[in-house]
C-alpha cells in the first residue's frame, strides 16, 4: 500500500471479525486528505417489493430482479479527528457476503441519491459530521437471491477480500 493511502494510527487492523453492532475505524482519503472515521455496521434488513421499485425507477439498470432481492446494509458513521466532510462523501463501499459465502450485487450509483426513506443511499452528510463526534447514517443497497439471503458485510481499503467483516 502506498504511503499516501495507509491506514493512519488507530485504525482497525485488516482480519478484524466484528458482530454487528461493533465500531471498526476505518481511514477515508488519500494523502493529506486522510481521516479516521468510524464504521459500525447495525445489520442487513431485506428490502421490500415496493423498494425494488423505487430504485428500479432511479436506476433502470436494476432490471428485472426479484421481489425479495434486495438487502440493506445499515451503518452509522461517526467523525473520529474532525475534518470536514463536503458533499462529495457518500461513505464506504461496503459488501455484503450471502449465507452461500458469495458476494451479494452491490449498487453503485456516484453522485446521485435514491429516494428510499429507510435507506439514504448516496446522501450527502450532514453538516455536523464535519465535526469531532459528528454522526451519519449509512446505507448500501445490494442484491441477493431471497433463497440465499445476506448475513455479512465486509469493508475493504484497498480490493480484494474483505478487510473487516461484521456477521
Amino acid at each position: 500500500m502506498a504511503a499516501d493511502s495507509e491506514s493512519l494510527p488507530g485504525s482497525t487492523p485488516p482480519g478484524t471479525k466484528l458482530k454487528f453492532g461493533q465500531e471498526a475505524v476505518i481511514t477515508v482519503g488519500v494523502g493529506t486528505g486522510r481521516s479516521l472515521v468510524g464504521l459500525t455496521v447495525t445489520g442487513v434488513e431485506r428490502g421490500t417489493a415496493e423498494d425494488l421499485d423505487v430504485v428500479r425507477a432511479s436506476v433502470p439498470a436494476v432490471g428485472d430482479r426479484p421481489a425479495g432481492s434486495i438487502y440493506f446494509i445499515k451503518a452509522v458513521l461517526e467523525n473520529k479527528d474532525g475534518r470536514h466532510f463536503d458533499s462529495s462523501y457518500s461513505g464506504p463501499l461496503l459488501r455484503g457476503t450471502t449465507e452461500s459465502g458469495g458476494d451479494a450485487a452491490a449498487l453503485r450509483i456516484a453522485f446521485m441519491e435514491i429516494g428510499l426513506l429507510n435507506c439514504p443511499m448516496g446522501a450527502p452528510p450532514p453538516p455536523e459530521f464535519s465535526i469531532k463526534g459528528g454522526r451519519h447514517d449509512h446505507c448500501q443497497i445490494v442484491f441477493s437471491s431471497p433463497a440465499n439471503p445476506v448475513t455479512s458485510v465486509g469493508f475493504q481499503s484497498d480490493g480484494g477480500k474483505p478487510d473487516i467483516t461484521w456477521e
